[in-house]
């Protein structure tokens, strides 16, 4: 009988089916990678409830994996994109893929900025690809993955937990956010993010606690974590959070109490991590006069809310969106993971084998959840 692997084939918004495909070839330039873990980010929840905007179905999600080296093609140096100690590879040794391929190198956006490959037209991407050909593995929630040419392939530490290490795309983008307060260049005395700013964070589920330890690991000298959940605000001073302000406080009050932990000054950086519209418009209003604004939560369509301009020119603020990660920063999210003194390990709060996948999809995002985690040989 011929070798095969499960994977969920989400066919549309809600449905989800556990279907067997054959067991793909190694290409001479391929690799198939034996999935240790997935986990369930927003955006395929977003997909599940169907407000993801244009996914063209069916698919196999998932892009936050990690696994084992099943096969490996004798020419894979040639065709995957690797960096640090991550050239010479073989079966047994534990990977992570970025989420995506290199940029084209031909549409406007990577002529333009090359820079940014995570911008490119044409780049393909992991968990979001139709299915329905050969290698057929090319999502997440699946037994395997095939890591296509010119895929970003990363060496997991030694004694880093599968668990962990499913979890190191959205660390990307906690790292990113931190990038981003940085810019443009070299930070100085009263401009952009620097050691000892204070910054608040809005929402503390599984981005926003990682954000908060991103800072904490980078210097930031106060961490404000806001959100209206108790047992979200617990494990944000886990994270890294000095202070926790309940949500459900009043605009003023919640500036208030900013103020009265930072010197009668509101924060210098504050990121909206809620993906609540309303919380962006709360951000501006937390944020000092020069500070910094960072739009990390809203990776799909959530809806209008209105804003005054005037404050924005009052404030002389900067407002910065984030949109995925240059995948080099897999590298530094794995040596960040591996070096930090937070708990990470924490933020995974719910694990489900292979059978019980629509059931991880329920859980995914409710009150008490942190990240809920797959592991498809289970």
């Amino acid at each position: 009988m011929s070798k095969t692997g499960k994977a969920w084939v989400m066919a549309g918004p809600g449905q989800l089916e556990l279907q067997e495909f054959p067991y793909p070839k190694c290409e001479d330039d391929g690799i198939i990678i034996k999935v240790e873990a997935c986990g369930i980010c927003g955006t395929d929840k977003h997909m599940w409830n169907g407000n993801a905007g244009m996914v063209d179905f069916p698919i196999i999600p998932g892009h936050e994996f990690a696994g084992v080296i099943e096969e490996i093609g004798p020419d894979y140096k040639k065709s995957m994109l690797m960096v640090d100690g991550t050239l010479d590879l073989k079966v047994g040794d534990r990977v992570i893929l970025g989420p995506g391929t290199k940029g084209c190198g031909k549409c406007p956006t990577c002529l333009k900025y090359p820079d940014k490959p995570l911008l490119c037209q044409n780049r393909f991407r992991y968990g979001h690809s139709k299915v329905g050909e050969p290698p057929y593995f090319l999502g997440g929630y699946s037994q395997y993955i095939y890591a296509l040419p010119d895929s970003w392939l990363f060496k997991v530490p030694d004694g880093m937990s599968p668990e962990l290490a499913a979890m190191a795309e959205p660390t990307c983008i906690a790292l990113r956010v931190v990038e981003r307060a940085m810019e443009p260049g070299t930070p100085s005395t009263g401009h952009g993010f620097g050691i000892g700013k204070t910054v608040a964070v809005i929402g503390a589920g599984p981005i926003g606690l990682l954000i908060m330890a991103a800072f904490k690991h980078a210097g930031a000298g106060k961490i404000i974590a806001i959100d209206m959940l108790p047992k979200k605000l617990e494990m944000a001073q886990e994270f890294g959070a000095d202070i926790c302000i309940n949500a459900k406080l009043s605009v003023e009050e919640r500036q208030q109490m900013i103020m009265d932990s930072n010197g009668g000054e509101l924060a210098d950086v504050v990121v909206e991590a809620a993906g609540a519209p309303i919380a962006f418009k709360q951000a501006i209003d937390f944020v000092r006069r020069g500070g910094i604004v960072i739009e990390a939560g809203h990776f799909t369509d959530g809806g209008d809310i209105p804003i005054n301009p005037y404050t924005i020119c009052n404030k002389d603020c900067d407002i910065r969106g984030v949109w995925a990660n240059h995948p080099v920063t897999f590298r530094d999210a794995l040596n960040f993971m591996d070096r930090t003194t937070v708990p990470l390990e924490k933020l995974a709060t719910h694990i489900f084998g292979m059978n019980d996948v629509p059931e991880a999809m329920k859980t995914a995002g409710g009150p008490d959840v942190g990240k809920v985690i797959i592991k498809p040989w289970e």
